[in-house]
Order: structure tokens, then C-alpha cells, then sequence
């Protein structure tokens, strides 16, 4: 079903970079857990779960809004412009990246994802994308998101005169 294609350009995807030691390993499986979660919300259009996922100052970039400050901001300007027209969301979480910082309240998460979108004659496309997400643990211990990024995979056309490449 999924034709999953994603060339890298640059560096290639790796594993999380931080030595493994007791608190780091739940921090990471706590984040991966996060990401579960945050994808199953988007999958069920499930805004009222993800809000509490997120912080309410957050910064978003989205593939339809260019910037959004406020949690309300991101759901009201890309969520809801997004997530009803889409199915399959999911992180492709074999290809990411998680970094979690040395005192543990601070994740930074780089990963593709994938979800099928619908054009304009109402059938189903492949939407390939990467991510990446800030999160901060708050004082009760729940990870946050305070930045989220999220594009489509480039499709770069011919370089030509006055074509500037992807």
C-alpha cells in the first residue's frame, strides 16, 4: 500500500546519540510513546487529546500554515485544515532521530512520517514528510511539545535558468 521512497541528501538517519543509561532509555521510550500517541490522535482527528500533548505557547510550522504561536493557533490553523482530510498518519520511526538532553527534560525528535491525502478529484495520494519537534518535560513529567515543524518531502523539478533548486 505505502510506496516509501525517502532519499536522504545529506546525513543519513541514526540512532538516538545519547549514551544509554537507565534515565535515558525511559526518556526515549517515553518520547517514542509520545509519538504513538500524537499519531493515533491524528489518525482519530482527535484534537482535545493531542491539545494536552502540546504547550500552550508553543511555535508551530506547518505544511498549511507558514507560523502559528499558541497551541489554540496551531490546532485552528493546521489541525483542523489537515488532519480530517488525511488517513494513515504515522512517524516512520526506524528512520528517526531522537536526542535527549543530559538532565532528561528536553527532547529534540527528527523523523519522516507518512499519510495519504486526497486531490481534488477525491483520490487517495501518498503524503511523504519529516518533522522535527522540540519537546520539554513540565513539572508534572509529561513531555510537552514546544516547537513543532513539519513539512512535505521536496520534489525537486529540473534545474534550469532561473530555476534555483530544491
Amino acid at each position: 500500500m505505502w510506496n516509501i521512497s525517502c532519499p536522504m541528501t545529506t546525513a543519513t538517519a541514526r540512532p538516538s546519540t545519547v549514551v544509554p543509561t537507565a534515565a535515558t532509555k525511559s526518556s526515549a521510550q517515553e518520547i517514542r510513546e509520545w509519538l504513538e500517541t500524537f499519531a493515533q490522535c491524528v489518525r482519530e482527528v482527535d484534537y482535545d487529546r493531542a491539545r494536552d500533548m502540546f504547550d500552550p505557547d508553543v511555535v508551530g510550522f506547518g505544511t498549511f500554515a507558514a507560523m502559528l504561536v499558541g497551541r489554540e493557533a496551531l490546532i485552528d490553523g493546521q489541525w483542523k485544515n489537515i488532519w480530517g482530510c488525511t488517513r494513515g498518519f504515522r512517524f516512520l520511526l526506524e528512520g528517526a532521530h531522537l536526542d535527549i538532553s543530559t538532565i532528561g527534560d528536553m527532547a529534540f525528535v527528527a523523523s519522516p512520517w507518512i499519510s495519504e491525502g486526497r486531490d481534488s478529484a477525491g483520490n487517495w495520494y501518498d503524503r511523504l514528510g519529516r518533522c522535527t519537534l522540540v519537546l520539554r518535560k513540565d513539572a508534572g513529567g509529561a513531555w510537552l511539545c514546544i516547537h513543532s515543524h513539519y513539512s512535505r518531502q521536496p520534489t525537486p523539478g529540473k534545474v534550469g535558468e532561473g530555476v534555483t533548486p530544491a
